[in-house]
């Protein structure tokens, strides 16, 4: 069973979804509310408690502040999206945009919630999925509550408007709950279920899907008791690290897997596998710094019980890590083997992915695992330690999250790691080229590649990365070739020698 991911429709959500997040700033100046903002409220008070999924987050203490250095990227955008092709421009415009829309957000508190999804197959093809219902609300505490905060994302979205908007076949109407006014936008070329709504609530930009979902939120506003933070589970496993934290998680395990499972063939069982608890009703994870420090805390919910694990502890410090740490920066350890870490991401990759990409995916590896005395196990898992170091040098430019520099402890024979990843790179480059000729399908635009100085990354077209290497210590990942090289210099003998055999796709670029 496919589910449809590509369509018109899709793109022209992804438009109106921008459109929502501010309209133009004449509305903007319609929508604060003459009433004192509710001070001490975070954007997670603003979620219903009956959410599959919600995630909230504070600015890392390296991000600039709103309004400062944010003309690069804004300038950096604006020429991205004149040099799209024509045929792709509408596609391509809306996810650029939607990408500066995300950076923003980055820099304030924050909280994004699903409420609920389902589908149902397309008419004329019982085996393609499409989605008939999505109900989300975001939610963005503004400093003060002062209409010039929600003027940056009235910005992009105008921009948005002006490159997407059909006006003949949206409509813009102005509302009104029992307090706050909110602009609801509909399309023709879209189902009765893209209602996209925004506003402020007190000092909280607030953007909606689904119709209805504006008033819900307001009415949590109204009413905290209804709110994800109240009820009893998550106000009790929030109530240690809560106020500490720049990151949490809530997942409703169970709800998830019922609504998803029929129309993914599984995967959302699968994911959650893969993390050992796909038999929990919900869960509950907590990231914070402690001086530079991140700590990583979860809560579980079973039926029965509960549990709390503790995946990162900042009070762990050994002098053999921290040393490969650069001053400034923050980091996590992880007490985790490495190649049970290694596993559990790529299964959990794989379960995104629908069933025409995992059926590639286990062709390229049976060539892979099938190279005459290559055993991955006792080559490449067997031989990785127990603790796994992550910290944010070099920092990404646009800071995003998950651009981290990782390094993956050695316990074995670093030879026999070098060797199994050289081998298990240039198979799998190798296995896509062959299959690509066998089944007369074009090269794929991901390229695998290996420097000659021992650098393996992804590459696509004039993008390159991640990339990784390995070291007599380590196997270091970073987001960029350049990074991870970036952070070799700095690292030197620290992490061990870094040899270079094997063969080189190009000699090293700086």
């Amino acid at each position: 069973m496919r589910f449809l991911t590509r369509s018109r429709a899709a793109v022209a959500l992804a438009s109106m979804l921008l459109a929502c997040a501010a309209s133009n700033r004449a509305h903007a100046r319609e929508l604060v509310d003459a009433r004192e903002p509710a001070h001490g409220r975070e954007p997670l008070d603003l979620v219903p408690a009956e959410c599959l999924a919600a995630y909230a987050a504070r600015p890392p203490p390296d991000l600039p502040a709103p309004g400062q250095g944010g003309s690069p990227w804004e300038a950096l955008v604006d020429l991205g999206v004149q040099l799209v092709r024509p045929a792709e421009a509408g596609s391509a415009q809306i996810w650029i945009r939607a990408g500066e829309l995300a950076a923003l957000t980055l820099r304030y508190p924050h909280a994004l919630a699903l409420l609920d999804v389902s589908a149902a197959p397309l008419p004329d093809d019982p085996n393609t999925m499409r989605v008939d219902r999505l109900r989300a609300v975001l939610a963005v505490k503004l400093p003060g509550g002062e209409t010039a905060h929600a003027e940056p994302f009235l910005r992009i979205i105008q921009k948005s408007v002006n490159e997407q908007t059909d006006a003949g076949r949206a409509t813009l109407e102005s509302h009104r709950t029992a307090t706050w006014k909110y602009q609801e936008l509909r399309d023709q070329r879209l189902p009765a279920w893209c209602a996209i709504a925004w506003g402020q609530i007190d000092d909280f930009f607030v953007l909606t899907i689904g119709p209805d979902v504006w008033p819900q939120v307001a009415a949590v506003a109204s009413d905290g008791s209804a709110s994800l933070t109240v009820a009893a589970w998550v106000a009790e496993a929030r109530r240690t690290r809560a106020a500490q934290s720049l990151i949490e998680v809530y997942v409703a395990v169970e709800a998830i897997r019922g609504r998803l499972d029929p129309l993914v063939d599984g995967r959302a069982t699968q994911f959650f596998s893969a993390w050992e608890f796909a038999d929990a009703q919900a869960g509950y994870w907590a990231l914070g710094l402690e001086d530079r420090a991140l700590f990583c805390e979860g809560h579980l919910r079973w039926a029965d019980r509960s549990s709390t694990r503790l995946y990162a502890d900042s009070q762990y410090r050994p002098a053999a890590l921290v040393e490969a740490v650069p001053p400034e920066a923050h980091y996590a350890i992880y007490r985790v083997p490495g190649g049970q870490l290694l596993t559990r991401v790529v299964t959990c990759i794989l379960a995104l992915q629908g069933p025409g990409e995992r059926a590639h995916a286990e062709r390229l590896w049976e060539r892979i695992a099938a190279q005459p005395g290559l055993d991955v196990d006792a080559d490449l898992f067997e031989q990785l330690g127990d603790r796994v170091l992550f910290h944010n040098d070099p920092p990404h430019p646009l800071r995003i999250p998950v651009a981290l520099t990782s390094l993956i402890e050695i316990d074995g024979d670093p030879s026999r790691v070098r060797r199994a990843v050289d081998r298990i790179c240039g198979g799998f480059r190798s296995a896509m080229e062959e299959l690509a000729g066998a089944e007369s399908k074009p090269a794929s635009l991901w390229q695998i590649r290996r420097d000659d100085d021992g650098v393996w990354y992804w590459e696509l077209g004039p993008l390159a990365g991640p990339a990784w290497t390995v070291t007599d210590r380590f196997i270091v990942t970073s987001w960029s070739p350049q990074a991870l090289r970036q952070y070799l210099g700095w690292a030197g003998e620290r992490l061990g020698r870094w040899p270079t055999t094997g063969p080189a796709t190009r000699p090293a670029r700086g």
